[in-house]
């Protein structure tokens, strides 16, 4: 199934799931079905180079049926009711901010990257609604870390290095936007990566760090330096 100039939209009540041999090609992509859950499986990964819209129901992907957005791609709506439920590639050669549309458990929680450079870069982000399960080793500076939810970030091809975003809702159970950091995972502990700058209210926001170098180790989680944001 090769991209033309058209839309492909699926519509159902139904899951619905992707097949095919090698990686299925879309221009415009529209996620319209209203079945309760999974609604759309990625059985192969698939690429879309025009405009992907998420208006109703979950697109399931995994590592080796990843959603892979092309240099020409955007992303339109997403919400908690249509979003990817598992790893988005974005393949990008500019500087611009790309928002990644994942979520977990019925809820929308991007991850987004600024690239640095304008070299041709894939980055792969994934987010979970869950307890991480990689260790409990903090390094200095970090009093603890979220229980309830972390991301996955991963420079997959090319050199760019990039701003990381992450996100938080009333249930990342934030207080202290001061105290608030990002910690990413070293293989043993979680290290203070910092906060270069918040956007948001306790209830919902934004908290950034700059220039990642090093995504040797993917995951990246809300963090605090003091007892706050439980």
């Amino acid at each position: 199934f090769a991209s033309n100039s058209g839309t492909v939209t699926f519509n159902g009540a139904s899951t619905s799931a992707i097949s095919n041999t090698g990686s299925g090609s879309f221009n415009n992509l529209t996620i319209n079905n209203s079945a309760a859950t999974d609604a759309v499986t990625l059985n192969n990964s698939i690429t879309v180079d025009g405009t992907i819209t998420f208006t109703d129901g979950h697109v399931v992907s995994s590592s080796s049926s990843p959603l892979i957005i092309e240099t020409s791609g955007v992303v339109s709506g997403v919400s908690d009711a249509s979003y990817v439920e598992g790893p988005v590639a974005k393949n990008t050669n500019s500087t611009a901010n790309f928002v990644f549309p994942v979520g977990d458990d019925n809820a929308y929680r991007p991850i987004e990257v600024t690239p640095s450079s304008t070299d041709a870069t894939t980055f792969t982000g994934r987010y979970y609604r869950a307890s991480q399960s990689l260790g409990s080793g903090l390094g200095a500076g970090i009093d603890h870390i979220s229980s309830s939810e972390y991301w996955e970030m991963e420079r997959s091809a090319g050199t760019a290095n990039a701003d990381v975003i992450l996100t938080w809702d009333a249930n990342s159970q934030v207080d202290n936007l001061t105290e608030l950091r990002v910690a990413q995972f070293d293989g043993s502990n979680w290290i203070d990566k910092g906060n270069d700058g918040t956007t948001g209210a306790p209830a919902a926001g934004t908290i950034t760090i700059n220039a990642v170098s090093s995504f040797i180790t993917k995951n990246f989680i809300l963090a605090s330096s003091t007892a706050n944001n439980q």
